[in-house]
């Protein structure tokens, strides 16, 4: 239990440092080179993913944004930031069957050939 708590507590104090620092929605804008010329704005614009459904059973959608077509490399990561599952879509909509117990998660989208990093929160419900 008091593993649990200390963990609810880390995740607690992640979401309100990605909230004062970059977050759009439930998605997160990380290490977007300044030599690409985009602005703020425009980071914003095209920085939402959405994962459907959510929570999800590891089964589910990812929908990435459509102004690139880069390869994305696709990574679940857990809460004490270990990689528990990955892959790579070069579609803007990519369907994951991550088998993973139930628990929080987060999915790291980076986005080859630009370095741009999409965090998205992620819950898995056995």
């Amino acid at each position: 239990m008091k593993k649990q708590i200390l963990s609810f507590l880390a995740c607690a104090l992640f979401f309100n440092f990605l909230a004062a620092h970059g977050k759009e929605g439930n998605t997160w804008v990380f290490g977007y080179p300044p030599s690409q010329g985009r602005s703020e704005s425009t980071i914003k614009n095209i920085s939402e993913i959405q994962i459907l459904p959510n929570p999800n059973n590891g089964r589910f959608q990812i929908q990435l944004p459509t102004a690139h077509t880069n390869t994305w490399n696709l990574e679940i990561l857990d809460l004490n930031g270990r990689s528990c599952w990955q892959t790579n879509s070069t579609s803007n909509i990519a369907q994951i069957d991550a088998p993973l117990p139930s628990g929080f998660y987060f999915l790291r989208c980076t986005e080859n050939g630009t370095g741009r990093k999409l965090v998205h929160r992620l819950i898995i419900q056995q």
